[in-house]
């Protein structure tokens, strides 16, 4: 098992990360950020590398699990119930599995699991999965004890420090809708 140490990302890596985790479509990130989608690409694989993932939901579960970003609980009202395939779905997308990986962690069929994951964006209004990651952060279906990836990589948390550099949190509107409530 090797270990995966988070490094500190930049601001415009964070920022984009940020957008993804509350829903934002690289079109629409470049959009808010005023920068060409390009950009915002090499931005993505460079995050990727950094964090030492494969992809955007993996990353976005690195950044909360290193508290790059910080989600809010979800509020009183939230009535998502997730069963226990789909408790499963999300920890393996969070975890970097493919949906080859994660088929046959379930015992289903990728067109199975690529047609749970689409139910699932739909019933939970997520736009994307990295929404869908944060979501389940902010339900409380992801946590810290999440640090074994699938491939392997055991990720190490660096110590809390009251003035780490963290994007703004997040709450669940925004990770539903992608937008500021």
């Amino acid at each position: 098992m090797r270990p995966l140490v988070p490094l500190p990302l930049a601001d415009d890596h964070l920022r984009l990360l940020s957008l993804r985790a509350s829903g934002y479509t690289m079109p629409r990130a470049a959009a808010r950020l005023g920068l060409a989608i390009n950009t915002l690409y090499t931005y993505a694989s460079e995050t990727n590398r950094q964090l030492g993932v494969t992809s955007p939901e993996a990353a976005v579960h690195v950044c909360y699990l290193a508290r790059f970003l910080l989600p809010r609980p979800a509020t009183a009202g939230t009535t998502l119930a997730f069963c226990w395939e789909e408790r499963t779905l999300l920890r393996l997308l969070a975890t970097g599995a493919t949906v080859a990986q994660t088929a046959a962690a379930l015992g289903r069929c990728t067109s199975t699991i690529s047609c749970r994951i689409k139910g699932l964006l739909r019933r939970t209004q997520c736009t994307s999965r990295p929404q869908l990651i944060t979501l389940g952060w902010c339900l409380g279906l992801l946590h810290e004890a999440h640090v074994q990836m699938a491939d392997g990589a055991r990720v190490l948390l660096p110590p809390a420090h009251p003035t780490a550099k963290t994007a703004a949190p997040i709450h669940r509107a925004q990770a539903l809708t992608g937008r500021a409530s």
